[in-house]
Order: C-alpha cells, then structure tokens, then sequence
C-alpha cells in the first residue's frame, strides 16, 4: 500500500523529516475512514491507535501532534 505514495514529493527541510511521509499519510487516511474530520480527531485518533500503528508502519519517533499533520498534509492538498 505504501508503494501508492512513491510519486508524491516531499517537500519538508531535511531536519524536519522526523516522521516517513509515508506513514504520516497512511495514519491519516486510516483516521479520515474511522470518521475523523479535524485536523484535531486525526491526532487522537493516532494517538489512541499508536501501539496497532506500530505493528505496520515506521513510527520510531512516535505519533504527530494535529498541528504537524496539518503543517505536513495542509500544503499539500489541491482546491477543485
């Protein structure tokens, strides 16, 4: 599943790629699907999966805050 994000470009400074955009995504898209709609619910919702998460995705330095989901994701959306 993680192949699915190889195109996107990671715009982040070098010294801010604490966390795999990879996963970032995938942690994301996993809390919109459980019904997450704020920035906020998608932190929570992390951060109360954090230990599932784990089992699959690199989280050496642990859950996001919402703010750095919205700072890393927000960018990166496409108005239609």
């Amino acid at each position: 599943m993680l192949g699915v994000f190889k195109h996107i470009e990671d715009n982040r400074r070098e010294l801010s790629k604490l966390h795999d955009l990879n996963a970032i995504l995938v942690m994301a898209i996993i809390a919109v699907i459980c019904g997450a709609d704020t920035w906020g619910n998608i932190g929570e919702y992390c951060q109360a999966k954090e230990e599932w998460l784990t089992e699959f995705l690199n989280l050496e330095n642990r859950i996001l805050s919402h703010d750095a989901f919205n700072r890393i994701i927000a960018p990166m959306t496409v108005s239609i």
